[in-house]
């Protein structure tokens, strides 16, 4: 009998061999893209409306020490109503008990007075600061302009793309793309597009006047939160009309285009009608998907262990193999 050499290529390590294999995927042809910002204009964006919104900031500090002190004042009110009521019944146990003994006791006098809220916040607006007071008014006065946070500056876009907004429409969305997880602010970009499209003060041209949305770096989401107060401020929207954020909206228009769908093109009029008059519109239509590749790797194939899975799936070639075997045995 001939000896057979050994190569060392056992099943198992042949079955922990692989093979390289390269898989092609296209890319989802209804993604939405952000609008393109440059580095150095988001950077601008955001020094901006850290200094203007700082009066805001000093609005919420404002009023929480302002609610502070209300709590605080009914706590204590609390209290003197609880201690008056229990001298009452002090007092009216007693008297009856000197009622009962034929004595007449003179009833004790419980005097108690509280003061009224308008009170309250006029000696609270006594206390404070001249500087801090100027400054509350003035980020009272911003709040009519900016809309914080996701949901709703989300329920003021749909408003806005319904046109049924009570309020001025949003000249621009700022969102901490950076801070938070995609998967929360992925609705941003088509739904601002809408917004736009309905919106009054849209243009036909997208480098024109209308709604712009910019996506900021990290570390936003913490300087805008410490300018206005808040913990944190994931998406700010701004309205136009106030002198103290008009200019980063004109800063914002001159360097970010009007967000578009690629789909469905821009200049997209309310009536519905299409403008492409200008050689910079996008015309509606698919946008050319990429292709990616992605390499990876497989296991190589074991034939024994291939044809064991065949007939162990089919009898009928199993039966065949098994007189095939035989014969050759016969042999």
């Amino acid at each position: 009998m001939a000896a057979v050499a050994n190569s060392g290529h056992t099943a198992r390590k042949i079955g922990d061999q692989r093979r390289p294999v390269l898989k092609h995927a296209l890319d989802k042809p209804f993604t939405t893209p952000w609008p393109t910002a440059t580095p150095a204009l988001q950077c601008e964006i955001v020094d901006a409306l850290c200094a203007a919104l700082q009066p805001v900031g000093a609005y919420f500090a404002e009023s929480r020490r302002i609610s502070k002190q209300k709590s605080l004042h009914k706590r204590r009110a609390a209290q003197k109503a609880t201690k008056a009521a229990k001298a009452a019944n002090k007092t009216k146990s007693q008297k009856n008990k000197d009622e009962k003994k034929g004595q007449q006791a003179a009833p004790a006098q419980t005097t108690y007075t509280t003061s009224a809220a308008a009170g309250v916040r006029q000696q609270i607006a006594d206390s404070m600061e001249t500087d801090s007071t100027e400054a509350a008014k003035a980020g009272l006065a911003l709040l009519d302009y900016i809309v914080i946070g996701i949901n709703s500056t989300t329920r003021s876009l749909e408003k806005q793309a319904r046109q049924s907004n009570d309020k001025a429409d949003l000249a621009l969305v700022v969102v901490c793309k950076g801070d938070v997880e995609p998967q929360m602010i992925a609705h941003f970009p088509a739904l601002a597009h809408a917004a736009q499209a309905a919106s009054s003060t849209s243009a036909e041209h997208s480098d024109g006047p209308g709604l712009r949305l910019v996506a900021v770096g990290k570390g936003s989401e913490q300087r805008l939160a410490a300018a206005v107060g808040q913990q944190r401020v994931t998406v700010l929207g701004i309205r136009s009309g106030s002198p103290q954020l008009d200019s980063i909206l004109e800063k914002a228009r001159a360097g970010i285009l009007a967000p578009v769908v690629p789909w469905i093109g821009a200049g997209i009029s309310v009536g519905g009608s299409t403008s492409s008059s200008s050689a910079g519109l996008a015309k509606p239509g698919l946008k050319a998907m990429a292709a990616l590749e992605l390499q990876t790797t497989a296991p190589i194939p074991n034939k024994q262990q291939n044809a064991k899975a065949k007939a162990k799936a089919n009898p009928a070639a199993k039966a065949a193999n098994a007189g095939k075997d035989c014969s050759e045995n016969a042999s």
